[in-house]
């Protein structure tokens, strides 16, 4: 155990983290609120690294989030920044992270500023913690990231800075959790981190949502050829930062999809009314089903439903299936179901297992997803 007492420390509080950013495995990081930032190095072989910081009365600096911004950017697919924006009365000071040998704890009175470490009266204490107790912090992380946003340069851009702090009113705390009948939506070590992960990856969609659905409509009416499609596809989906999984559609034969097919289909779902979505999405599948005409079309369109609609459809791939089956589900499903209709009921349950949890970090589909995946490998299913 060490105590940190600034500005007279025997023990150096900076140092101490900049040690646990350098040795980290996983590790997390919530400050009320960042006045400047450290780009902190990280390890070779560490694979997640969350920043949260407040923005109660403004007192957060915008250089500050530019800088960390900058450093999560420097660090990609392993660094994540995230704004509480739905959290009035952010006031955590704590970092918290794992190695190979053990978890550790930094929690006082310090935000994450230049001054906490030199020249404020600060009080930090350093401590080795349990599993258990580390599984505990993480998965309090994750109820934080549940309210919280992916720090974008649009998010800084409309920030305003204050000078004065503002009377700010505390938000009612969450209530108690209620317990779905079907799917139990998992809880785990790896909650948090796994949450950091897609929560980038799905903020990451909006900024060329746009321009991909325009593409999309002029393929399906032939403004566009399939292969001019295809070929901005590769690199615009492929590998990008808002992919949801890997590049098995890409090793598949180009010749072996009608993309033009694909984009009609994800057209008239786009299209019609909410109230007749899913009837559309069921008979759009079927179809694709039917054509043999549309060897990616599991991989294409459930992603991008899931990237359109995160609250209504999620990705049908093998870590939900496994998930299902290892939680003895599957069987539930109605015998004599057309493809569509699998999928149709496959997003009613997580629709469900989400809506009877509502106090579930994950906020939607998109998010589950990655949960799910992240508690296969925890439990050994994939």
């Amino acid at each position: 155990m060490t105590l940190y007492l600034h500005p007279d420390a025997q023990g150096n509080l900076a140092a101490a983290y900049e040690d646990a950013f350098q040795t980290a495995d996983e590790i997390f990081a919530l400050s009320a609120y960042l006045k400047d930032w450290k780009a902190f190095q990280l390890a070779p072989h560490c694979t997640n690294a969350t920043l949260i910081v407040g923005k109660d009365f403004g007192i957060t600096r915008k250089q500050a989030l530019s800088d960390a911004l900058a450093w999560k950017q420097a660090n990609r697919s392993i660094a994540h920044v995230y704004v509480a924006e739905d959290i009035d009365g952010f006031h955590p000071k704590i970092v918290a992270w794992r190695t190979d040998e053990a978890h550790y704890l930094i929690v006082g009175s310090s935000n994450l500023t230049v001054a906490a470490f030199e020249t404020n009266y600060e009080a930090n204490l350093g401590i080795k913690i349990t599993e258990e107790r580390y599984e505990e912090i993480t998965a309090w992380i994750a109820d934080i990231l549940a309210r919280s946003v992916a720090l974008s340069q649009g998010w800084i851009d409309a920030y305003t800075e204050a000078t004065v702090p503002a009377a700010v009113k505390r938000s009612t705390p969450p209530s108690s959790p209620h317990r779905p009948v079907g799917l139990i939506p998992p809880r785990f070590p790896g909650l948090a981190a796994a949450l950091a992960e897609r929560k980038e990856r799905a903020s990451a969609f909006e900024p060329i949502r746009d321009e991909f659905e325009e593409l999309v409509r002029q393929c399906a009416d032939g403004r566009l050829s399939e292969d001019d499609f295809y070929d901005w596809l590769i690199p615009n989906w492929n590998r990008s930062e808002w992919k949801f999984q890997g590049s098995g559609i890409f090793r598949h034969n180009r010749a072996a999809t009608d993309w033009s097919l694909l984009c009609r289909a994800l057209v008239a779902i786009l299209d019609c009314p909410a109230t007749r979505r899913d009837a559309t999405v069921q008979a759009a599948y079927d179809m694709l089903e039917a054509s043999d005409r549309a060897e990616v079309r599991k991989a294409f369109i459930t992603e991008m439903l899931c990237h359109f609609f995160p609250h209504d459809y999620p990705l049908w791939n093998d870590p939900i299936v496994t998930w299902m089956k290892e939680e003895g589900f599957a069987s539930k499903r109605p015998r004599g179901l057309s493809e569509g209709a699998k999928y149709i009921w496959l997003a009613q349950q997580t629709r469900a297992a989400l809506r009877a949890d509502p106090d579930y970090p994950a906020l939607n589909l998109a998010e589950l997803d990655h949960v799910i995946w992240a508690y296969c490998r925890h439990r050994g299913w994939v």
